[in-house]
């Protein structure tokens, strides 16, 4: 639903960059977040791993910024 939302331990890591090395450049991928790459690596704590990660996503793509105020504030919860 929204990539980096809760931090990735150091395995999570591991797997989430298996999976996008295997499907870099070969396969389709999509990402939603609400935050931008570079907050990508800096919730994942730096280093090595997270910017390796943040650039299979970041590159190589196309990306699309939706504007203007969340549907959710319009939303009753009633």
């Amino acid at each position: 639903d929204d990539f980096g939302l809760t931090p990735y331990s150091p395995q999570e890591q591991d797997i989430l960059f298996d999976v996008l090395n295997d499907r870099y450049g070969r396969k389709s991928l999509l990402v939603t977040s609400q935050k931008t790459p570079d907050r990508w690596i800096e919730d994942m704590g730096g280093g090595a791993m997270a910017e390796a990660i943040a650039e299979r996503i970041a590159k190589n793509n196309y990306t699309l910024v939706v504007e203007g105020d969340s549907l959710r504030s319009s939303l009753s919860l009633n």
